[in-house]
């Protein structure tokens, strides 16, 4: 797994870059980081990207262990954000479709995007 993350502040905006492997484990890792960052803010509003040639390797079960452990660690403050989920992948790209289903309870707004440019200008919205 290999996963690079950018904080903007001026945006309100971490973006967080998947390669090689996407899986259970690098996902809780990536949030435990998040969570962690010293500017990672509650409520800042983000964008995973699984960049091309990423191999997702979750199934629905995983998926749905995802979601309720991002509203452990994001949803306490229930401060409402946005979440682009980017991938062009079809596999990726069904799996973050999944985790829109599994998070449509949660104060979040949620959006699947092949595109980093069209999720980028949908936080700018």
């Amino acid at each position: 797994m290999t996963v690079s993350t950018e904080v903007d502040e001026k945006k309100n905006l971490i973006i967080h870059h998947f390669s090689e492997v996407v899986n259970l484990e690098s996902i809780l890792k990536t949030i435990e980081n998040t969570v962690s960052h010293p500017k990672y803010q509650p409520g800042m509003n983000a964008i995973w990207v699984c960049d091309d040639g990423t191999k997702v390797d979750m199934s629905s079960e995983e998926t749905r262990k995802v979601s309720e452990y991002a509203r452990k660690a994001f949803d306490k403050s229930g401060i409402s954000y946005k979440l682009a989920l980017v991938a062009s992948d079809d596999l990726a790209y069904g799996m973050n479709r999944v985790y829109e289903g599994w998070s449509n309870d949660r104060p979040i707004t949620i959006n699947t995007f092949r595109k980093l440019e069209l999720a980028l200008n949908w936080m700018e919205e």
